[in-house]
């Protein structure tokens, strides 16, 4: 007998699932996959490598909430993260033009507006 079930063994399947067994609860977690942690694994096919999962987190500094989670948990110290660049941490085509997008939220938006002067007011 089962006080929780919980169904997949995602990120937020297991971290549920670690945070009620800590409570006390005898938790059940089912996954139809055969590798557990939903998308936070990778697979190779045709000898590439993938990784479906999550790209950027946020809130990892001490004191933020998701840096406080992964403490909780226990893992904190397991992980590593890279700080993203904060001149453009990602990087999109429109037509031949590469469009830069900085990681700091009003430079961002700035970014855009100038690219897109029609917009702003809905950026």
């Amino acid at each position: 007998m089962f006080d929780t079930i919980i169904i997949g063994s995602g990120a937020g399947g297991l971290s549920s699932a670690i945070c009620l067994a800590r409570a006390g609860q005898k938790v059940l977690v089912l996954e139809q996959h055969y590798v557990p942690g939903g998308w936070c694994h990778s697979f190779y096919l045709n000898g590439h490598r993938f990784t479906p999962g999550v790209h950027y987190i946020g809130l990892l500094d001490k004191g933020e909430s998701t840096h406080e989670l992964y403490e909780g948990l226990g893992i904190a110290n397991e992980l590593v993260f890279f700080k993203m660049n904060k001149e453009a941490y990602e990087h999109c085509w429109i037509g031949n033009e590469r469009i830069h997008l900085p990681a700091n939220y009003d430079e961002l938006k700035l970014s855009l507006s100038e690219r897109f002067p029609a917009e702003k007011k809905n950026i």
